[in-house]
């Protein structure tokens, strides 16, 4: 690819796009302030049989300083588009992806402008062009699937057999030996660039690729409290190590092969190597939690129905009262919804409704649905009739891989995929035991 303008300017104007678009998050933007607060007051007041609407408020200037970064995004990613001059079919992809992440980034701030304007219809129709939504057919399914208590059909092979999955199951796995789990993984596949880092304030396993300094950019977050058992764990490692890690680092591997090392775009290989609707990217990984775990942990159809009853113009106190219904119809006359099966219905309307700016006076016109958890779904489904090769490059759009497969490029992985987990665990079932937490078995 040929440059048509003076290096020192292409490595700022390049600098400037890579630092914008990393800056964007659209979770960030969704995610209450009061969150905490209304989580416990919903669940109060749904121990009671009184299901309501939560009064979600999100960071105003994180939402100003998004919208604000539109113009700016728009410029720097044309500046950087002129420079460059495609020499074949595979320049022209890539830089194909590159619109596509700058395109993908200014939706993100026209969710913002949305989210600041309380223009609930907006962001809906914002939010389906991002992830799409649920059709007839697959509402209909979810029902079927839900009505039997369960799971979207898996063609995933097995990793464990049963009798293994309860021995697993049966063994506590603290906070500090997850991580262990985690770091033999990393160095397993040759992580170099990667680590893993517990904190405090992190409530779940997850792989990070932002942060302010370069070096803290690569890492998975752990928190410092929690028990798993060893089924959770491995099922862990595996998500978060082999699949999301592995998955980005061959596609930044392919990006800084096809643009060479001399190439002013290798700061952006990043940003090339991670599209951010994330449908393959969770849909290979949760194929692998079947792998380990087993059918039930396919994505769970009420998702999808709750979805589709939000789109119908449904809010969140009468979608709970609909999902409490479908989780718990064997329930006996008068007995209390528990306290478990009201936390799984808040964590499924709360992702269904975040980002949602509640008005009293609500009209079918405002429905609104966060649908991530479609594109999730659908990712879940294509990538267990996708080309085994290309489970290894999952953390790229659809759209993506097929340009790139025209252009000619032959997607070789260079980490490819090694089964973690049951090196782990047959590395317990030998004398080379990786830590103490499998003892016993």
């Amino acid at each position: 690819m040929k440059n048509t303008r003076a290096t020192s300017y292409i490595e700022k104007k390049v600098a400037d796009l890579t630092k914008l678009i990393e800056s964007i998050s659209l979770i960030e933007l969704v995610t209450p302030d009061n969150l905490t607060a209304e989580r416990r007051a919903w669940l109060e007041r749904a121990e009671h049989d009184v299901y309501t609407d939560p009064l979600f408020v999100y960071n105003v200037p994180k939402l100003v300083a998004c919208a604000h970064k539109a113009n700016r995004l728009k410029n720097y990613g044309r500046q950087v588009l002129e420079t460059q001059k495609p020499e074949n079919a595979i320049d022209e992809a890539i830089l194909k992806i590159l619109r596509r992440r700058i395109d993908s980034a200014l939706l993100t701030c026209e969710i913002a402008e949305a989210m600041l304007a309380s223009d609930n219809k907006r962001i809906r129709e914002l939010l389906v062009e991002k992830y799409g939504r649920p059709d007839v057919a697959q509402v209909h399914c979810a029902y079927a699937l839900s009505g039997e208590n369960l799971r979207p059909e898996s063609r995933s092979e097995s990793m464990f057999a049963g009798g293994e999955r309860s021995r697993l199951r049966s063994v506590n796995v603290s906070a500090d030996e997850l991580r262990l789990f985690c770091d033999f993984a990393l160095i397993y596949y040759g992580f170099e660039d990667w680590h893993c880092e517990q904190r405090k304030d992190a409530h779940r396993v997850d792989v990070r690729t932002r942060a302010i300094k370069p070096e803290h950019r690569k890492r998975i977050e752990l928190p410092t409290r929690g028990r798993y058992n060893g089924l959770e764990a491995l099922e862990l490692v595996a998500h978060e190590v082999e699949y999301h890690v592995r998955n980005i680092a061959n596609c930044e591997q392919l990006f800084t092969e096809l643009l060479g090392k001399d190439s002013l775009l290798l700061p952006l290989v990043g940003t090339l190597a991670k599209a951010d609707d994330e449908s393959l990217y969770e849909g290979v990984a949760k194929n692998s939690d079947v792998r380990i775990s087993g059918p039930d942990a396919a994505p769970d159809p009420c998702y999808i129905i709750a979805i589709d009853l939000a789109l119908q113009g449904l809010p969140f106190s009468n979608v709970a009262a609909g999902i409490i219904n479908l989780r718990d119809y064997t329930r006996p006359e008068g007995v209390k919804v528990s306290r478990k099966t009201l936390e799984y219905v808040w964590n499924i309307c709360y992702r269904v409704f975040r980002g949602y700016q509640y008005r009293p006076n609500f009209s079918n016109e405002e429905c609104y649905a966060f649908t991530k958890d479609y594109a999730y779904l659908s990712g879940f489904n294509e990538t267990q009739r996708m080309d085994p090769i290309l489970r290894d490059f999952a953390s790229l759009r659809r759209e993506d891989i097929a340009d790139l497969q025209k252009a000619g490029v032959i997607l070789e992985p260079a980490y490819p995929y090694r089964r973690v987990a049951r090196e782990i665990w047959d590395r317990r079932n030998s004398t080379n035991c990786i830590t103490g937490a499998f003892c016993g078995l």
